[in-house]
């Protein structure tokens, strides 16, 4: 949000005075002027301009909220050319950039460097939301919650110590009694073994069933990110438009949009959001960017 605190890490060269201080990491604190847009040879990129300054070795590096969330990459400062004298210059004046005003500095938004990452598949966690205050603090003193934790382990245990023995001995004697009714046991009757699929409902996949094991699958339009490819002429689809996996351990379906223009949404047009992954039960049903590219997850009974 604008006003937020934010902080820039990295090597300026300007403070480099001594040789033990190479390799260290210098920090510098600002706060969030705007949110805005730059144009560039690619096109129109989500910049961030700030007050924290940025200079020949942090540009380039990370730009930091207070909660060490990485929100942007440092790239550039407002400056500008002048004429200053010089008497070893050739003409006696030499051109030199000097900073245009104080505290005005850009870095490139996060969310645009987001779809490179996922091109590369190199690994990242995304959110759209800060820690809450809990969470903050308990990183700043994780040693002053770690002991009230404690406590309140101690207290509980202390206090079920002091529960009435009677009580005890009458729950513990109707275990028994009832324990001594059961007399047999009725075998359930075995369950049919169930997979998890994914299935086609429209588009160029309708009518087909495909399984899903332990790796995910990712659908889109190039061949070389995703398994289940659509038709190259299906602009609407992004190249890598999302993945769905099933989650043994918990027994769901997951699905998540890789950050595309169009969108993924569920049956009912609710749109989800890009890098959270979407809890689905089986059954539901999800489509990419328009219901002409409907898909459905289930479990199916093994013959």
């Amino acid at each position: 949000d604008e006003r937020d605190k934010v902080i820039v890490a990295g090597y300026p060269g300007a403070a480099l005075r001594s040789f033990r201080d190479f390799g260290r990491v210098s920090f510098a604190e600002g706060i969030i002027s705007k949110f805005t847009e730059l144009d560039s040879p690619e096109g129109t990129v989500k910049h961030i301009q700030i007050t924290a300054p940025v200079n020949p070795g942090n540009s380039g590096g990370p730009l930091f909220n207070e909660f060490g969330q990485v929100v942007g990459i440092n790239v550039q400062k407002s400056m500008t050319s002048v004429l200053v004298v010089d008497p070893s210059a050739p003409q006696g004046v030499r051109q030199e950039r000097v900073p245009l005003g104080e505290g005005v500095a850009w870095a490139i938004l996060s969310d645009e460097l987001l779809v490179e990452l996922d091109r590369l598949h190199l690994p990242f966690i995304a959110t759209r939301s800060k820690p809450n205050v809990f969470a903050a603090e308990f990183g700043r003193q994780p040693v002053l919650f770690t002991f009230i934790g404690l406590t309140l382990v101690l207290v509980m245990v202390a206090v079920s110590l002091l529960v009435n023995r009677r009580s005890r001995i009458v729950i513990k004697d109707a275990v028994t009694r009832g324990r001594d009714v059961l007399t047999k046991h009725v075998a359930a009757p075995a369950k049919a073994a169930k997979y998890p699929v994914l299935r086609g409902i429209t588009g160029p996949y309708a009518n087909a069933t495909l399984p899903l094991d332990a790796e995910q699958i990712a659908i889109g339009r190039d061949a070389s990110m995703c398994q289940l490819v659509m038709p190259s002429d299906a602009t609407d689809i992004g190249r890598r438009h999302c993945t769905v996996r099933w989650d043994r351990a918990n027994t769901v379906f997951f699905l998540e949009d890789c950050w595309t223009a169009n969108g993924t949404f569920l049956d009912n047009s609710e749109r989800i959001d890009s890098a959270t992954p979407r809890r689905l039960k089986p059954g539901e049903r999800f489509y990419l960017a328009n219901r002409h590219f409907q898909f459905e997850v289930a479990m199916e009974t093994k013959s």
